[in-house]
């Protein structure tokens, strides 16, 4: 038997066990558009589905561009096949979790879960029409095209759950592309953990505030390359850049070999995932007494911030920040010592003013 049969043939048994359990259990629920659906879709993932679940173009796959390149390289080994398969079982059991009457939902969220990445295949990227096109929107397309006029339940919700699960989350965001996005967010995780020595841990069990602390201030009061402080001291307080709280949470989890999709990625980028992960911190700091005057449901406040000269006679900059304060003796330094490496710097700064910002505002 030749390699290609014999992935075929995995191929075949691995996508035969889900039906089984994930699709006859259902049956019932089906009706014969989707239950055809379902099985086109299961027929695809053996024929095409032994293709990488990542795409080295960020046009075609932003996920491509997010990550470092070590856990590309991991995502990379994983077969699309496999990647859809964990999705869809992931769906299922979130719904199962969330609500008693979820049966009525598992059809459709199976055949979005079996579809959300098949934009990836190089038999959708050879037409010219899907070429250098997002994978979001070419497997809704397809999704939608599939079941064209047809009455179903739930079907405009996963249209739309296809084409922005790596969107945005927000207040408007239906329940349908919540889910999807979160399973495509652990199946990821799980697919690290496997092929590493990293693990999956719930946010309490791994991150320790003491040993964030100890991390964060090594770089408190030092210019960047950019000359801009990543965290600055002013009074008792330590003020932080919230892309610092999120780096310096990122290296942790490394350093304690845990995986965590939302810290993984690069910290500039603007994603509603790492809002959740800076809440996670602050919630965490607050719990030792370390955060200063952020209430419920913020990770930080808008300041005026001025730059001077050493002599405080000469302003070099003024401008409005969003930072997260903290509180200087969590540090377990004292002021003064802090205080000395600003003044290697010809330069003082000065806080003043402030409003609390929600989660998501600018």
């Amino acid at each position: 038997m030749n390699k290609d049969s014999q992935n075929t043939e995995i191929a075949a048994l691995e996508v035969a066990e889900f039906h089984s359990k994930y699709v006859l259990p259902y049956r019932y629920l089906y009706g014969k558009e989707l239950y055809e659906g379902v099985h086109f879709l299961l027929d695809l993932i053996v024929k095409e589905g032994h293709c990488s679940s990542i795409v080295s173009d960020e046009k075609v796959d932003s996920l491509y561009g997010e990550l470092p390149r070590w856990a590309i390289k991991i995502l990379s080994g994983v077969s699309l096949r496999q990647h859809s398969l964990c999705v869809a079982k992931i769906m299922i059991h979130l719904w199962k979790a969330d609500n008693l009457d979820y049966e009525a939902s598992i059809p459709i969220s199976t055949m979005t879960a079996l579809a959300h990445d098949i934009g990836k295949m190089p038999l959708y990227q050879k037409d010219p029409y899907y070429g250098g096109g997002d994978h979001a929107l070419i497997s809704s397309g397809i999704l939608k095209n599939m079941l064209k006029d047809r009455d179903i339940h739930l079907l405009d919700r996963a249209i739309v759950a296809t084409k922005e699960h790596h969107n945005i989350i927000h207040s408007g965001t239906h329940k349908f592309t919540i889910f999807l996005r979160q399973a495509n967010t652990i199946a990821r995780e799980i697919e690290i953990a496997r092929n590493s020595d990293m693990k999956r841990m719930s946010w309490n069990q791994w991150f320790d505030p003491q040993a964030f602390l100890l991390l964060l201030r090594r770089e408190i009061n030092k210019i960047q390359d950019n000359n801009g402080y990543k965290a600055f001291t002013y009074g008792s307080t330590v003020y932080c850049q919230p892309t610092y709280l999120l780096e310096v949470a990122g290296e942790l989890a490394l350093q304690k070999g845990v995986i965590d999709l939302k810290l993984l990625k690069k910290a500039h980028q603007s994603d509603d995932q790492k809002e959740e992960a800076l809440l996670l911190i602050v919630e965490s700091l607050r719990k030792i007494n370390a955060v200063v005057n952020i209430g419920e449901g913020y990770y930080g406040r808008s300041f005026q911030v001025e730059i001077f000269a050493e002599t405080w006679t000469k302003r070099l900059w003024e401008k409005k920040m969003f930072l997260s304060p903290l509180k200087i003796e969590s540090f377990g330094l004292l002021p003064s010592h802090l205080e000395k490496v600003k003044r290697r710097y010809p330069r003082k700064i000065k806080v003043t003013g402030c409003k609390r910002r929600p989660m998501g505002g600018n």
